[in-house]
């Protein structure tokens, strides 16, 4: 716990460290100003990041543009603000670019977040190529289907922008283990038309049919 420190303050206290491996920075961010180019702080050996943030959409980008970890293999990501979670996805060009070494991803909508769009961005499925271990964590069984529909086209080959090109492609083929933690809707209680084990059903037999493994 920390007063919000200046860009120079958080580059002089990362850079104090230079053989780091693990860093988890929970609420506590340096001040960015939104297009500037700060430069890159460099964390060579970093291993993992764990992010808790509450920040607006514009931030997010900007936070992971500073940072240089070529080795980093696990990424959590934790934020209950839904504008915190559209910075996220608008990363996703500098996740490809940098984070595509990671092979453990956790996502974690807590509290209020609330995700109202379509689904996420279809390129969250090519910018980690070796992933394999993914958790997804939230309150609400609908953000959770947020992230295995689009999935799920993407399996079949429905989000192929050139109809030629369109057809089933693997979607992350060394994931070993899946982990959902959410209230897990049921058709009982739940208006929607199907369900998160409905979907995990589905997901499941469409990597089956791929020779991919499935472990949930």
């Amino acid at each position: 716990r920390m007063a919000v420190p200046s860009y120079t303050t958080f580059r002089d206290l990362l850079t104090a460290s230079p053989h780091i491996t693990y860093l988890k920075l929970d609420g506590v961010f340096p001040v960015l100003a939104h297009a500037i180019d700060y430069g890159e702080i460099e964390l060579p050996h970093l291993q993992t990041l764990e992010l808790v943030m509450e920040r607006d959409s514009t931030y997010v980008p900007d936070f992971f543009a500073v940072l240089s970890v070529p080795r980093v293999d696990t990424l959590s990501f934790e934020s209950p603000w839904q504008t915190t979670w559209e910075g996220f996805e608008e990363s996703f060009p500098l996740l490809e670019a940098a984070f595509s070494g990671v092979r453990t991803l956790r996502l974690s909508a807590t509290k209020g977040a609330a995700f109202h769009n379509a689904g996420v961005r279809p390129e969250l499925f090519d910018i980690f190529p070796r992933l394999e271990y993914l958790t997804l964590a939230a309150h609400d069984d609908k953000i959770i289907q947020h992230y295995l529909h689009p999935w799920i086209a993407a399996m079949q080959g429905y989000l192929e922008d050139d109809p030629s090109k369109q057809g089933p492609k693997p979607v992350w083929p060394d994931l070993q283990l899946l982990t959902i933690r959410a209230p897990f809707d049921s058709h009982e209680n739940n208006n929607e038309e199907d369900s998160i084990d409905d979907a995990l059903e589905f997901l499941g037999s469409v990597r089956m049919s791929m020779d991919l493994p499935f472990d949930v």
